[in-house]
């Protein structure tokens, strides 16, 4: 069932932030989410296992928190 899912990992990786839409994928044999879904360069944040909308909030806090001052984050 979708609403069991759990999110263990985020890409944080500032180059696959090309796109604002986050696709799920494994790491770890966990479920995972990162926009840049095929290629290399991941950079994991676990989360210890949430659900995906606290998995989108942590993502877009992450990337709010690391848009250079004065912009928006895409």
């Amino acid at each position: 069932m979708a609403t069991d899912l759990l999110i263990h990992w985020i890409c944080t990786a500032t180059s696959h932030r090309r796109t604002s839409e986050l696709g799920l994928t494994h790491h770890e044999g966990q479920w995972a989410m990162c926009p840049e879904l095929i290629g290399d360069g991941h950079e994991w944040f676990d989360t210890g296992g949430v659900d995906v909308s606290d998995a989108l909030a942590r993502w877009e806090e992450v990337v709010a928190a690391s848009a250079p001052q004065g912009t928006a984050a895409a």
